[in-house]
């Protein structure tokens, strides 16, 4: 696996994380040693980059593929 894909599945575990924690950003993000830049950063990464699989599977949605409309 490259290390842009190992990132992003990284980004993918703790964003599930964070949205199931309750918890709010500043709160989430001390105790689990990022800033919440970061964590802004891919959650607008993985919302406004509809293309991107990272997105769709986060959103629980399947990945579009070429046969499929989008």
């Amino acid at each position: 696996m490259k290390k842009i894909e190992e990132t992003r599945e990284h980004w993918k575990a703790r964003i599930s994380d964070y949205r199931a924690s309750g918890l709010t950003m500043s709160a989430w993000c001390a105790a689990n040693g990022c800033k919440t830049d970061q964590l802004k950063y891919w959650l607008y990464k993985a919302k406004n980059n509809s293309t991107c699989r990272f997105s769709a599977n986060l959103a629980g949605e399947k990945s579009p593929t070429m046969t499929e409309e989008i």
